[in-house]
């Protein structure tokens, strides 16, 4: 971390126990990630002040910011985002990254892909390749959940599609047929995992939290 910065104990010592895999931009750390599925901490510093974001398995779900008046988590420590400058790549185990994201989690994620460079987005598949319209509702009480993120992945790839619930509750993706984890995020609840199979053209799930 150097002199520029003042981090708690724990993540100093996660980063101290982490391995470094090298500084990039911001649009080529966001495909190196995704690209090599890596549960890791992004550092990006500048003046006395610090960014962590958190990637588990590829996907971006947890920030910090440390200055020196304190210490911002999620969402609030996200708007502090500067894309101009370099983060540095520390990978990590993805239970610790787990952990750490659970204490940091984002919600509004759109900052993370505003303006990214096209180059950057994953693609899900190519002409030739069978899709399906998957249609996801996703139950709380058994009432229709706002807001819950919902990722679709498909297995043994880095690239991913996600959508954010309206108040329908309702997630829509028109993806390549395969098999795939669908996780579920809703704040203030356990994610939720679980294994799905897209084999025809038009493929109808409900999820109850």
């Amino acid at each position: 971390m150097g002199n520029k910065m003042e981090i708690t104990q724990e993540l100093e010592k996660i980063l101290k126990n982490s391995e470094y895999v090298g500084e990039y931009s911001y649009n080529n750390m966001l495909r190196y990630i995704y690209d090599n599925n890596l549960s890791a901490i992004i550092l990006s510093e500048n003046d006395e002040t610090g960014l962590l974001l958190i990637s588990e398995s590829g996907e971006i779900e947890g920030a910090v910011f440390i200055d020196k008046l304190g210490i911002l988590y999620g969402d609030k420590a996200l708007y502090k985002l500067d894309k101009s400058l370099n983060f540095r790549v520390f990978v990590i185990g993805e239970k610790l990254a787990s952990s750490v994201i659970s204490r940091s989690r984002i919600y509004k994620n759109s900052i993370l892909n505003e303006h990214m460079d096209e180059s950057a987005v994953p693609h899900m598949g190519n002409f030739g390749i069978k899709t399906s319209k998957v249609v996801i509702y996703v139950n709380l009480n058994d009432n229709p959940a706002e807001g819950a993120k919902v990722i679709m992945k498909k297995k043994g790839r880095a690239s991913y599609s996600h959508a954010i619930t309206p108040s329908s509750g309702m997630a829509a993706f028109v993806i390549p047929r395969g098999d795939y984890i669908c996780t579920v995020m809703i704040k203030d609840h356990t994610d939720f995992k679980t294994k799905l199979s897209i084999s025809g053209p038009d493929e109808y799930f409900r999820i109850e939290l």
